[in-house]
């Protein structure tokens, strides 16, 4: 399975190209992005997709599955084809469908760019499964070797979040509700700001309460499941303290709070209200 990219609808991607560039702007960033499965997917030509939570677009067209025989595959519907189709819609990391029968499935890569189906009930709760029928969406390229460089590394996207832990997130989130994905960016944008910073002790003890209210948001979105909640602190620093440089760092930013008090809100929902700079 490693290297499998949905390949339904390919279009060669034209940089320059105005309409395409015209299309995408009405289209908010977060919203756009490759299906693909893993990283190895990322040198292989893709239809840029975009998932609006009722269907998934392409430059060509919606994203659907046509029937043949017992099998389903993906295809991309102009609205020109005269053979059945079912549209198709991202929903928390997996392709799904629904038939003729009003059956909930979700698309299964295989060997070879075949695809196979089983019930929404099975992709999610099936071990095997669940790990075949997840898909990765809207996540930058893998930085490589140049992601390791300096402090800040690559964020090609811009949205605060260093592209290799972004896409870290993007694994280990795949199954959670949007709000709890939400919380957990927000652990990872304050993360990067502190470690920019990380020799401006004014700077970073300006985003110290933003640092603290993005945990606390996460933990109450987990309903208070502290185990989850350390789980979780420990991978994603682990993820952006990944170099001896970035460690250093670390170590500077935490000698910034020697003796310092926390209180204990009384209200952690509100602690999700803080707007990330």
């Amino acid at each position: 399975m490693q290297g499998q990219c949905l390949q339904a609808g390919i279009v060669q991607k034209l940089d320059k190209s105005e309409k395409l560039q015209q299309w995408l702007k009405q289209w908010p960033p977060k919203k756009r992005g490759y299906l693909v499965v893993l990283s190895d997917c990322d040198q292989h030509p893709q239809q840029d997709w975009i998932n609006n939570d009722e269907q998934v677009f392409g430059t060509q067209g919606t994203l659907a599955v046509m029937k043949f025989r017992n099998r389903f595959i993906p295809i991309v519907n102009n609205g020109r084809s005269r053979f059945k189709s079912y549209p198709v819609k991202l929903e928390q990391g997996r392709l799904v469908f629904q038939d003729q029968k009003k059956q909930v499935s979700c698309l299964i890569p295989k060997n070879n760019f075949r695809f196979e189906h089983a019930p929404l009930e099975q992709c999610q709760n099936d071990p095997e499964l669940k790990k075949l029928s997840r898909w990765l969406y809207a996540l930058p390229p893998e930085p490589g070797e140049e992601g390791l460089s300096g402090l800040v590394g690559i964020d090609l996207d811009q949205d605060g979040i260093r592209d290799d832990v972004q896409r870290f997130i993007g694994v280990i989130a795949q199954d959670e509700p949007a709000e709890v994905k939400e919380a957990i960016n927000k652990v990872a944008i304050i993360g990067q700001q502190e470690l920019a910073n990380a020799y401006d002790e004014t700077t970073v003890l300006a985003l110290f309460p933003q640092a603290i209210a993005s945990f606390r948001c996460y933990l109450h979105r987990t309903k208070d499941d502290r185990r989850k909640y350390r789980k979780l602190r420990k991978e994603i620093e682990a993820k952006l303290y990944n170099t001896y440089d970035r460690l250093k760092a670390k170590n500077q930013i935490n000698s910034y709070f020697g003796g310092m008090t926390i209180s204990r809100p009384d209200d952690y929902e509100a602690q999700c209200n803080f707007q990330n700079e």
